[in-house]
């Protein structure tokens, strides 16, 4: 194998030389879609409340319904007094049409987030006007 190997021409070698380079970048691009900070920024539309205080709004960067708090108790680190200013927030943000960013922590990229209650929990919620 260390004669193959050292024969730089031969088809095993150029194949075992693109690997060593091609599956660390693949690894690394994988882990840093799952693992980093997001600020995803888009429209939202359509906030609704369930009746266990799950507040969900439709964020036009992921095409889904994604669960930013809960009116009733907290979720994570968000409190039910930061909660119902984000739905203040974010009724405004609809209303004007204004684009919106939210941060959220080891989250994958903004068009890969889970929806519904599988969405990560935001870290903040910023209108920009």
């Amino acid at each position: 194998m260390t004669m193959i190997l050292q024969n730089k021409s031969s088809p095993l070698s150029r194949a075992l030389r693109a690997a060593a380079v091609a599956v660390p970048l693949m690894l690394g691009s994988h882990m840093q879609a799952h693992a980093a900070a997001q600020w995803c920024t888009g429209t939202l539309n359509q906030l609704f409340i369930v009746d266990d205080g799950s507040v969900l709004v439709w964020a036009s960067w992921v095409g889904n319904y994604i669960q930013v708090c809960n009116v009733n108790q907290p979720l994570g680190a968000v409190s039910t007094t930061t909660c119902m200013n984000w739905v203040q927030l974010m009724r405004s943000a609809i209303q004007r049409q204004t684009q919106t960013t939210i941060l959220s922590n080891d989250a994958p990229a903004c068009n890969a987030m889970p929806g519904y209650g599988s969405a990560p929990v935001p870290k903040y919620i910023m209108m920009i006007n």
